[in-house]
């Protein structure tokens, strides 16, 4: 395990840790700083398990660096043939660009900690059969627990994300600019509730790898171009879904641990931090002098005159 822990509102991400994690080449990021090695049934292949099949132990407890434990595509069970256009019969093109940026999102719905597996499931099928997207959004989503799975596919490797020459595949999950942005979600509600500590550490290391791996300044601003368009968004190098557009996601909880998981990650890479705000300018308000207290004038009951008067 890395030498990482979690206290109530930081992620503690030591800089030796760091250092192993984003130490690892273009392509094999990911696998080799989380130890994401696929069980022997996995690199097997599952054709005897049949398409769509849950691999049994291929949802790792890795040996690797940071000890988070990785599920491939075949592990959740994704039943790859949601992804052919049913217009065509053919599976839909996959598209790849550099990695420039990193959004973070919450799937805004209940997750199954019985059986997490389950919701992956649910949300792939929903964004393929009743969206009629390509496949799933995310490229990679993490449940309460902490484990991180596998999204969208990029290739017949065991490394997500990214193919062999190091660009990501092109995911669904800012509308518009998806090309070179990473979508990186958290199972769950979070408008209200926080993520637990097993998701934020998990999501900590995800940051930082990614980060360390496209040299991304994680407190810093990122001028995203999208490659189709041509057009240009200055937007935080990690940003929240709503940083791009209006809506609540990645809910209020989630969105409020941005900052702190941002300087974590900097910190974590060597990387400087922005000076804090300066103090306020604002001059104080001035002192207004205490006022005698007046009591509230009230109705007073009939007959009741002459014990005012009499009072002192």
């Amino acid at each position: 395990m890395a030498d990482l822990s979690i206290s109530s509102n930081r992620s503690g991400l030591s800089r030796r840790a760091a250092l192993r994690l984003a130490g690892a080449g273009t392509g094999g990021m990911l696998a080799a700083t989380f130890g994401l090695v696929p069980t022997r049934a996995e690199a097997a292949g599952v054709g005897a398990a049949g398409a769509g099949a849950v691999v049994a132990g291929a949802a790792v407890v890795p040996s690797g660096v940071a000890g988070v434990r990785y599920v491939p595509r075949a592990g959740w069970g994704a039943d790859e043939s949601w992804r052919i256009n049913r217009r065509t019969g053919q599976p839909w093109p996959v598209e790849f660009a550099p990695g420039q940026v990193i959004t973070v999102h919450h799937t805004a719905i209940a997750v199954n900690d019985a059986d997490p597996a389950a919701s992956v499931r649910a949300i792939y099928r929903g964004h393929t059969k009743d969206r009629g997207w390509a496949d799933i959004g995310y490229h990679l989503l993490i449940d309460n627990a902490g484990a991180v799975y596998e999204g969208r596919r990029s290739g017949a490797d065991t490394v997500p994300v990214y193919e062999a020459d190091g660009r990501a595949v092109t995911g669904a999950h800012v509308q518009g600019n998806n090309a070179g942005n990473i979508g990186v979600a958290l199972m769950g509600d979070l408008r209200t509730r926080p993520p637990t500590p097993q998701a934020r550490r998990s999501l900590a290391l995800v940051l930082l790898a990614l980060a360390g791996r496209h040299q991304l300044d994680p407190t810093g601003m990122a001028t995203y171009i999208n490659p189709t368009s041509g057009a240009r968004r200055q937007i935080p190098t990690i940003s929240g879904h709503r940083d791009w557009m209006g809506t609540a996601c990645p809910g209020d909880a989630l969105f409020a641990l941005l900052p702190g998981l941002r300087r974590d990650v900097a910190v974590a890479l060597g990387r400087p931090l922005p000076p804090l705000p300066p103090p306020s300018t604002v001059p104080p308000r001035p002192l207004v002098p205490p006022q005698p207290l007046v009591p509230p004038r009230s109705p007073v009951a009939p007959g009741a005159q002459s014990l005012l008067a009499a009072a002192p």
